[in-house]
């Protein structure tokens, strides 16, 4: 996404999945519990899925 561009759901779909494979891969050295992987692993997703909504209830200008 470009500076002086609006983010489109695409972005939040390529950031979701950065975030996701950084969330496993620090699980993968150990530093996060079964438990505590897939509550961040959760938010990512709901976070995510609420900022797709935002961005379809806004307008193209």
């Amino acid at each position: 996404m470009e500076a002086n561009q609006n983010p489109t759901t695409d972005d939040v779909t390529d950031l979701e999945h950065d975030l996701l494979a950084l969330v496993e891969d620090v699980a993968a050295s150990g530093a996060l519990t079964e438990d505590d992987r897939h509550t961040m692993s959760f938010r990512t997703e709901v976070l995510c899925a609420e900022l797709r909504g935002c961005i379809d209830g806004v307008p193209e200008v």
